[in-house]
């Protein structure tokens, strides 16, 4: 009786495992609208990890190691128009305007950062003595 009761738990962990919803066709059945895409410095080379990806203020996701982000977003940005701003740190922030005129439930963007070239002050020293 116990065999049996362990086989059956492993396949119901199984079934999860292999029925889970990683897939996007499967997100847009269940009502997503899903923009995934790929932060990097100008040239494409390095991606940039930690980099702040957000939609009209209100949706906000970090890109992985990878500068990979991805959103689920409520279905009714399907066929609106919203804006997306990135930010990373030593880099200028870009602002993009997205325009959907099509019905697709999917959007991948690959966004390129320029580095942001700061000069720094001339330092002022302040000497106390007691």
């Amino acid at each position: 009786m116990n065999w049996k009761l362990f086989l059956f738990f492993i396949f119901v962990l199984l079934s999860q495992t292999i029925f889970s919803q990683t897939d996007v066709a499967r997100n847009i059945l269940s009502g997503h609208y899903v923009i995934t895409g790929n932060v990097s410095d100008s040239t494409g080379k390095y991606s940039l990890q930690g980099a702040l990806v957000i939609i009209n203020r209100r949706y906000t996701t970090a890109t992985d190691q990878y500068g990979n982000f991805k959103f689920l977003l409520p279905v009714k940005y399907v066929n609106k128009n919203f804006s997306i701003l990135i930010e990373c740190l030593g880099f200028a922030a870009i602002k993009i305007k997205i325009k959907n005129k099509q019905s697709t439930f999917t959007k991948e963007l690959n966004i390129h950062l320029k580095a942001a070239v700061t000069g720094m002050n001339t330092p002022v020293i302040v000497c106390c003595y007691p």
